[in-house]
C-alpha cells in the first residue's frame, strides 16, 4: 500500500511520522529490516519547538507577501499598468473626498481654524522667520516672478506625481511598490492632520498678503465644479511641499548611480517652498509639517511590508551587502 507523505512544519519535515496518525512512528531501518515503534522518535515529535514568538507578526507580513492573496498583488504592485493608472484615479477621489470630509463646517470649527493660524504667526514671529511677505515681495519685483510662481503652483503639483511615477515604474520597476505605498500612506497621515488642525492659509488673514492663485485654480472656470469640494484650511501639512521631498528623498536612493549630481533634486522641495509662501498658499511651518507626513508614512510602509519587498535605500546593492559607511569603516579599520 502507498504510504502517505509525512507532515510538515514549517519548512521541515518530521522523519518517520505517518501522516495519518503521529503515533505510528517509525524508526528508519536498513532495507530488510522490519520497522519498530520508536519511543525517541515519538519524543522527539512531542519536545519540537513551536512556531516562534513574533509568529503573528510574521504572519501579517506575510499576508501582504503571498502572491496568492489578492491584496498581496496589490500591495507589490503585480498587475497591468491600466491597473496600477485605474488605482491612482481611484485612491485620487477618496483622498479628495476623504479632504473635503475633515474641513470645518461650522462657525466654531472655522474659528478654531484661524485661532492655529494666529498660532503659526506667533510661532514664527518667535524664531524670527516670518518669510511670508518677504518671499513674496521679492517675487513680484522679479519680471514674471508672480507669473512663473502662480502658475507653477497651479500645474505643477499633478503632472509632477504623473510624471515621477511613470518614470519609477518603467526605470526603476523593483523599487516601484514600495514607492507607491510609501506615496499613499504620506496621504493618511495628512488626512488626519487636516482634521487634527485646521488651518487657514496666509492669504485669509491680514498680513497684506496678495492672493495669486485664487484665478489660476478654476483654470478660467473651468474648474468651478471643483471649488465647492475644496478644503479651504488644509494649509497643515503642505503636501506641495510633501510631494517635492518626497520626490527628493525617493530619488536620491534611486539615482545613486549618479553620485553627487543627484543630490540636486533637493532643489524641488526648496523651489516648492518659495512658490506656496510666494503665492500665499502655505506658511513654511506647513511645509515642515508636509516633510513630517512623508516620514510617516515611510515608517510605516516599511513596518508593514515583508521584506523581500525591495526598499529604494538598497538600490544598487543586494542584501547581504554592506552600506557605504559601513565599507569606509571596514576600509578605516584594515577589515578584509
Amino acid at each position: 500500500m502507498r504510504r502517505a507523505a509525512p507532515p510538515t512544519w514549517g519548512h521541515r519535515r518530521v522523519a518517520g511520522m505517518n501522516a495519518e496518525d503521529p503515533s505510528r512512528a517509525v524508526s528508519r531501518h536498513p532495507a530488510g529490516e522490519s520497522p519498530r515503534v520508536s519511543a525517541r522518535r515519538i519524543g522527539d515529535f512531542r519536545d519540537a519547538p513551536g512556531p516562534p514568538a513574533d509568529a503573528p507578526v510574521r504572519r501579517r507580513r506575510a499576508l501582504l507577501g503571498s502572491p496568492a492573496v489578492p491584496v498581496s498583488r496589490l500591495w507589490r504592485a503585480r498587475w497591468h499598468w491600466g491597473l496600477e493608472v485605474l488605482l491612482f484615479v481611484v485612491l485620487t477621489v477618496v483622498y479628495e473626498a476623504a479632504r473635503d470630509l475633515v474641513a470645518p463646517g461650522t462657525a466654531a470649527e472655522i474659528a478654531r481654524a484661524f485661532h492655529h493660524a494666529e498660532d503659526v504667526v506667533a510661532a514664527e514671529g518667535f524664531l524670527h522667520l516670518e518669510i511670508e511677505s518677504g518671499v513674496q515681495d521679492v517675487t513680484h519685483a522679479v519680471a514674471g516672478g508672480e507669473a512663473v510662481t502662480t502658475w507653477y503652483y497651479t500645474l505643477a503639483h499633478t503632472p509632477g506625481f504623473i510624471a515621477f511615477f511613470a518614470l519609477v515604474w518603467f526605470i526603476r520597476r523593483r523599487e516601484y511598490a514600495f514607492v507607491r505605498n510609501w506615496f499613499w500612506a504620506t496621504h493618511l497621515f495628512a488626512v488626519l492632520a487636516f482634521w487634527l488642525f485646521p488651518l487657514a492659509p496666509p492669504r485669509f488673514l491680514d498680513l497684506g498678503l496678495q492672493d495669486t492663485t485664487r484665478d489660476a485654480l478654476t483654470l478660467g472656470g473651468a474648474l468651478d465644479w471643483f471649488q465647492p469640494f475644496r478644503n479651504e484650511f488644509a494649509a497643515m501639512p503642505s503636501l506641495h511641499i510633501g510631494y517635492s521631498s518626497f520626490y527628493a528623498i525617493a530619488l536620491t536612493w534611486l539615482l545613486r548611480p549618479w553620485g553627487r549630481w543627484r543630490y540636486l533634486v533637493w532643489l524641488m522641495p526648496a523651489w516648492m517652498l518659495w512658490v506656496t509662501t510666494a503665492t500665499a498658499n502655505h506658511y513654511w511651518l506647513d511645509g515642515v509639517g508636509g516633510l513630517a507626513c512623508v516620514l510617516a508614512g515611510l515608517a510605516l510602509v516599511h513596518l508593514l511590508s515583508p521584506d523581500d519587498i525591495a526598499r529604494p535605500w538598497r538600490f544598487g546593492r543586494t542584501p547581504d551587502m554592506p552600506s557605504e559607511g559601513a565599507r569606509r569603516m571596514l576600509t578605516a579599520t584594515g577589515a578584509r
